[in-house]
């Protein structure tokens, strides 16, 4: 498989979690032994989503304190779905998230 083609379908399983393209990964990925390569993308993805999670909320703290922790952390994750981060920096990340909340349905009646 050329390079190219695997990162779309890392991106895909990563980001969007489609089956599929974790299968057809899980074919690429050595895993430990106590873990299936299914095993091993998952806690990937985990650290994917914190860290942005994180990243987010460090870029705007006040927001997080406004709305707390989890409804926060919950909101984020909606975000990242939509968003997945492609650059390698992640100061670059989250500058559409304001408008993402224009339009987010839980928080549009919030100033």
């Amino acid at each position: 498989m050329e390079a190219i083609a695997l990162q779309n379908l890392f991106l895909r399983a990563v980001y969007e979690r489609d089956n599929l393209s974790i299968e057809e990964l899980s074919k690429h990925i050595k895993a430990p032994h106590n873990l299936t390569p299914a095993e091993s993308l998952a806690i990937y993805q985990n650290n994917v989503v914190g860290n942005l999670s994180n990243t987010l909320a460090s870029i705007y703290p006040v927001c997080s304190q406004l709305v707390g922790e989890k409804f926060f952390d919950a909101t984020a994750l909606k975000f990242i779905n939509q968003f997945p981060c492609l650059s390698p920096d992640l100061g670059d990340y989250g500058e559409e998230f304001p408008d993402f909340l224009a339009n987010f349905e839980p928080v549009k009646h919030l100033p």
